[in-house]
């Protein structure tokens, strides 16, 4: 029995041609032209631009003088409210250090020595000339204080610092009180000098 040879068909591989390369000329890469100076004045006319846009927002976004001015007369009216705040009395009576009192010199914080002086010296001068020496200071005519404390104020300016005039009152509540003190001691003194009969001598 004859077999059959099958031949297998050839295998066809499709031409490839080589080239020489040396023969294909690449054409240049030509760049678009770049005008520098209309890009320059471009970016220069938007830089001008973004100026004036923040000049214009920061002006919308500033106070305007209304504005400006209401802020000054408030800082200026601060101001007066601190040059106008006086200095309060403190608690308590002076001299009276153990009922709860102060002693004044040490509250005139500021005030030398000299300056306490010349100041004490001079509201006893005004209280001889217009007050009752003899009687207290809660026995004056409210008129005749307040006259001495004006005196006193013209006389030395540091005490428009003080509310009500409480240092030269205080003042004179000691000078007053001294001085009633002293005057019901000689009155007193002189009564028992009068009572007492003189010893008349034996004969």
């Amino acid at each position: 029995m004859d077999r059959t040879i099958s031949c297998h068909l050839p295998i066809i591989t499709p031409r490839i041609e080589f080239t020489n390369t040396n023969s294909i000329r690449l054409l240049p890469i030509i760049t678009p032209r770049i005008n520098f100076a209309l890009e320059w004045t471009e970016s220069l006319h938007l830089a001008e631009h973004d100026d004036t846009d923040s000049i214009a927002a920061a002006s919308d976004n500033s106070p305007d003088d209304a504005t400006l001015g209401s802020e000054m007369e408030d800082q200026d009216d601060i101001t007066d409210l601190d040059k106008n705040k006086k200095i309060l009395k403190p608690p308590g009576e002076p001299g009276r250090l153990n009922s709860g009192g102060y002693n004044i010199d040490n509250e005139l914080r500021g005030w030398t020595l000299a300056l306490i002086a010349d100041v004490n010296q001079f509201i006893k001068q005004k209280a001889d000339e217009h007050l009752d020496i003899g009687q207290s200071y809660s026995k004056q005519r409210a008129a005749d204080v307040t006259s001495v404390c004006l005196m006193v104020k013209k006389q030395f300016p540091v005490v428009e610092k003080y509310d009500n005039c409480w240092p030269v009152r205080d003042m004179l509540k000691l000078y007053l009180r001294y001085m009633a003190e002293k005057e019901q001691k000689e009155g007193a003194a002189s009564k028992e000098q009068k009572g007492v009969q003189p010893i008349s001598p034996r004969e």
